[in-house]
């Protein structure tokens, strides 16, 4: 019986068409936080598991990655303006497009953010950060 599952996964996997668009933008998204400045200035928030998880393994070393999903709470914003308190950084939200337009809703009624242009039409994947001050990355 265990063999007849583990061969039943095994075709049922291999099938699954991987969506490499997707996975295309996580790099570049990946690679842009790379800069050291970014990581010290920037708390970023991520308001999915899978590119929490990506960013946390392959960021920079001085990074500091939050996990918020969903994000549309207003102790959640309480709770970040505690670790903000705490580290004098500004936040970076990492959203999925595909999700819908209330996490940005959200983010965007609570925080003052700008969406980083060289992601803005990028696919699905985005950037809104706080602070002018990365407004010359993201030209």
């Amino acid at each position: 019986m265990f063999f007849i599952y583990n061969l039943f996964f095994f075709f049922t996997l291999i099938k699954q068409t991987p969506q490499l668009g997707n996975e295309q933008i996580r790099y570049e998204i990946n690679h842009f936080l790379s800069n050291k400045e970014i990581a010290n200035d920037y708390i970023y928030v991520v308001v999915d598991w899978g590119m929490y998880y990506f960013q946390s393994l392959f960021g920079d070393i001085n990074q500091t990655v939050l996990y918020e999903e969903p994000f549309s709470e207003i102790y959640q914003v309480e709770d970040l303006e505690i670790i903000r308190s705490q580290t004098h950084n500004n936040f970076l939200f990492i959203y999925n497009k595909n999700v819908g337009a209330t996490v940005t809703e959200f983010i965007k009624a609570n925080y003052d953010v700008v969406e980083c242009l060289p992601f803005k039409n990028s696919g699905s994947w985005g950037i809104l950060y706080e602070n002018k001050k990365l407004k010359d990355f993201c030209k």
